[in-house]
């Protein structure tokens, strides 16, 4: 399982996707899925969700056009609010 985090801007196929990532096929997470691995409900997916990944089965990506932003926005593990982090911090948190 992968967890890809991409500018809003980012124009993607799924095909692409796993083709580069070496996956027979690609397609977005069932949310009961996403609540056993991640945590979280369909739509307040973010990098934060990978506090609840304990057994470490979702690897992630960040696309490089957001590593150039010093601020990152992001769900705080629900859709209806938006937190800032500075890109350094979210580069922390994701080493941690």
């Amino acid at each position: 399982m992968w967890l890809l985090t991409l500018h809003e801007s980012r124009k993607i196929t799924l095909d692409d996707v796993a083709q580069a990532l070496g996956a027979r096929r690609f397609s977005f997470c069932s949310p009961d899925r996403l609540m056993r691995y991640l945590g979280v409900l369909p739509g307040s997916v973010s990098p934060f969700a990978l506090l609840n990944d304990r057994d470490s089965e979702v690897q992630f990506y960040i696309d490089e056009g957001l590593l150039g932003h010093d601020l990152l926005f992001v769900h705080p593990l629900d859709n209806s609010a938006t937190v800032s982090i500075a890109r350094s911090d979210l580069i922390g948190f994701l080493e941690n």
